[in-house]
């Protein structure tokens, strides 16, 4: 038997009826340098019997046994004992395709990486499946090492290879908490130099099992809250890690969490949630977009969602244009909604009352993008209207109007004449401007396998027009503040984009301009 170049450590807790086919897994792996720390818990239910008399069996699974402690505990017990240099962990209901250790090893040994992840994939008790592909996704891993930190997509520690050495010399201890994961992945992320991934689905995950802990973890959000106190805990013995990135991962995993707990816990779980994030950071570097507006696609709210817990998000404003914005109310009798998208109608409300001026006296920045000039403009009753996918879907017309084109002068000109008054108000208003320069994408798909939209030509043709927009503005208004990303980063990453359309762009690419945002 070759030496062991690799560290399997199996935490095991009450699982009786799950353990014997994680373990199987390993066994079958068509690689086999590799050593299996199977820790029992203080299993009540038989568990700890079914693993003994498994590693008896297999010389490469070693078998101990402690009291209770908790997860956290446990893997550091299996950290602690590993001499390998490289170690990985497996949930003990969960487990590997037969390729895990092979295709991991190798990329790690090849590249040498600090971590290397891979695709999961989501197994449920009706037998259904899903690809999951969070962390792995081309976007994120593009992403420089502090923009990924700051943009966490999950955070388990499972279904990655990591040098031993990336734990143990940088002290990285996991608490016996739920979310253990989150508790270091901000550091264990900071601590690593590189990081690669394996495009294949080679873990497979028991999703929202009755009884497990993540499926406990998610009944108090104290939990998570812990979990990042922890974090900030670990940072304290680390200064060159407390920085604004801290704020910015603790506020998006907060921020995921009262989105998801508003569903069902509603503003008390939010209240608790930003009570915590103010204890976290009394002098917070991202208080500023507290007083920021933000206009354009919907990829602002994508962004908005990786900013300051502490933003009053219906200040937002989307689905309007320029030309809109800076024309005369419309009254509603001259509109029906009619479909029931109660976010659609409260932001074509806003456009329709020409609210954002209203913003302006409370707010310091005002940060947009062009994406919806690419609408044609309705007229109506002597004012405009933008004709975005929104308004047509959402509402219906009840009295004479007449369209103007987005590509015909006539349009071009009330443009032209109604920017210079838009950056006349936010002069009035002492507003900053920041103009965030995005088009639309010409590709959709995941890694690897992205085509081109069959639409091409028209995108193509949008875009062309939105850059004309976007150098009249940097050249006649030099001093408004631009963030530009690489084309190359506008695709619709159908993992997790919201819908599979030219203007969507799945979460990273506003990480990324959030993170980028921050830093000026």
């Amino acid at each position: 038997m070759s030496k062991p170049t690799l560290t399997i450590v199996v935490p095991v807790y009450n699982v009786k009826n799950y353990i014997l086919k994680c373990l199987e897994s390993i066994a079958a792996q068509s690689r086999n340098d590799f050593t299996v720390f199977v820790i029992d818990d203080g299993s009540t239910d038989g568990s700890a019997e079914l693993c003994n008399e498994y590693c008896c069996q297999n010389k490469r699974f070693k078998y101990f046994r402690q009291e209770n402690k908790g997860l956290g505990e446990t893997r550091n017990v299996g950290i602690k004992m590993a001499e390998t240099e490289w170690i990985t962990f497996i949930d003990s209901d969960d487990w590997f395709s037969e390729f895990y250790v092979e295709k991991m090893m190798s990329l790690a040994e090849r590249t040498d990486a600090d971590i290397v992840y891979c695709d999961s994939i989501d197994v449920y008790e009706d037998g259904s499946t899903k690809y999951n592909a969070q962390r792995s996704f081309a976007q994120w891993m593009r992403l420089n090492p502090i923009e990924r930190v700051e943009n966490p997509t999950q955070c388990s520690v499972c279904g990655a290879v990591y040098k031993t050495n990336l734990w143990k010399k940088n002290e990285i201890i996991m608490p016996s908490i739920v979310f253990e994961d989150s508790a270091v992945f901000y550091v264990l992320t900071r601590c690593a130099t590189t990081i690669e991934t394996v495009y294949e689905g080679l873990y497979y995950y028991r999703a929202k099992r009755k009884g497990s802990l993540m499926d406990r973890g998610r009944t108090d959000v104290m939990n998570m809250i812990k979990a990042l106190e922890h974090t900030c805990k670990l940072c304290d013995s680390k200064p060159l890690f407390v920085d604004i990135s801290l704020e910015r991962y603790i506020s998006r995993k907060l921020s995921m969490e009262r989105n998801y707990y508003l569903k069902s816990k509603g503003q008390e779980v939010s209240n608790q949630i930003i009570d915590a994030y103010k204890r976290f950071f009394p002098n917070s570097e991202l208080e500023c977009f507290g007083k920021m507006i933000s206009v354009g696609g919907y990829i602002s709210t994508l962004i908005d969602n990786h900013l300051s817990l502490v933003r009053d998000k219906s200040k937002n404003y989307e689905y309007s244009s320029i030309i809109s914005m800076m024309t005369r109310p419309l009254s509603l009798e001259h509109i029906t909604f009619h479909n029931g998208n109660m976010y659609r109608e409260s932001m074509i409300k806003k456009d329709l009352n020409k609210q954002w001026k209203s913003y302006l006296s409370e707010n310091s920045y005002l940060f947009f993008d062009l994406l919806e000039e690419r609408n044609d403009i309705y007229e109506i009753d002597g004012t405009y209207i933008t004709k975005s996918i929104a308004f047509d879907e959402e509402c219906r017309i009840n009295s004479q109007h007449r369209v103007i084109e987005r590509d015909t002068e006539e349009c071009w000109n009330l443009w032209e004449n109604y920017i210079a008054s838009f950056f006349k108000v936010l002069e009035q208003n002492n507003v900053q401007p920041i103009m965030n320069e995005m088009y639309l994408c010409l590709t959709y798909g995941r890694p690897g396998a992205f085509k081109e939209y069959e639409q091409i030509d028209e995108i193509s043709k949008a875009n062309r027009l939105l850059e004309r927009y976007y150098e009249y503005i940097k050249k006649n208004y030099p001093d408004v503040r631009v963030i530009s990303q690489s084309r190359d980063y506008m695709v619709t990453d159908t993992l997790t984009s919201f819908e599979t359309e030219p203007w969507m762009y799945g979460t990273c690419l506003a990480g990324k301009i959030a993170s980028e945002l921050c830093r000026r």
